[in-house]
């Protein structure tokens, strides 16, 4: 009886979208872009339709992914132009980055607490400090600290201290930045920009992590700086581009971005 019951109010409802009630006309909604489907939810259903969100080369995550290493700046400037169903919203974007970085962190917490422990060893200074603040097995709180911490850095610190500083800086330091985009625009292009930041250095890290940890800082910098100067060329175009506001942008909130993990793990240390 309930089946039937839900059968006839999908009937009923054949001509409008189950989302927004658009009229429709297509299995597309012209207006809020939803498939429309007479079937009911099963799980092949979900087995097909969220992993094809993603691995659709034509619009989705992927191709978000993809274009931003066939030109850089290219995404935030087509979501900005109206472009938007085919992208990766750019929020969202950065949160996969995000989560990139801390899978990374979380299969490599042991390299790289090992790799903290043996820096505080090697230093007598540094050592005495930290059993000071932190007591016994000091090396090893201080390790588990300082990963906490950088596991912060690539969530809330890292929307607040990294996407929004660099949107701002890109904006006060070139009137022909803010002659082009507005914050909010800007903005899009900075959380697209981040995001891909992280999210590839985040894919990098197990790779530089199993060869050379090390190596895996320098590398992130050198990313950061010539994708986020591609990537500020091909959003703002050859006539608006001011390259020296865009590299001063950068330097800016890396430094901005590591200042406040310093200050957190200064706050951490004394508030064990």
């Amino acid at each position: 009886m309930g089946l039937e019951h839900n059968a006839n109010q999908v009937s009923a409802h054949l001509s409008a979208c189950a989302n927004c009630e658009t009229s429709l006309e297509d299995k597309f909604c012209p207006s809020c872009g939803q498939r429309y489907r007479s079937e009911r939810l099963s799980l092949k259903m979900l087995l097909i339709d969220i992993p094809s969100q993603w691995l659709n080369l034509d619009k989705g995550f992927f191709y978000t992914f993809f274009q931003h290493f066939k030109s850089p700046g290219s995404v935030a400037k087509r979501h900005v132009e109206g472009q938007r169903v085919i992208f990766t919203n750019p929020l969202t974007y950065y949160l996969i980055g995000a989560a990139a970085q801390l899978l990374m962190l979380f299969v490599f917490k042991d390299v790289l607490s090992e790799k903290m422990i043996a820096q505080v060893q090697q230093s007598p200074e540094m050592l005495e400090s930290l059993k000071g603040l932190l007591g016994e097995n000091a090396p090893k709180k201080y390790a588990d600290l300082y990963l906490s911490v950088i596991n912060q850095g690539y969530t809330y610190l890292g929307f607040i201290f990294l996407c929004i500083p660099f949107a701002l800086f890109l904006r006060l330091f070139s009137k022909k930045h803010r002659q082009v985009y507005n914050t909010a625009e800007t903005l899009v292009f900075s959380f697209y920009t981040m995001g891909h930041f992280v999210l590839c250095t985040g894919l990098l890290g197990f790779i530089s992590m199993m060869i050379n940890p090390d190596v895996h800082a320098p590398i992130s910098v050198l990313i950061c700086f010539v994708f986020g100067w591609l990537s500020c060329r091909g959003f703002y175009g050859k006539a608006h581009h001011n390259g020296f506001a865009s590299f001063f942008a950068l330097v800016l909130t890396f430094v901005t971005f590591l200042s406040t993990l310093v200050i957190m793990m200064g706050i951490a240390l004394h508030t064990r």
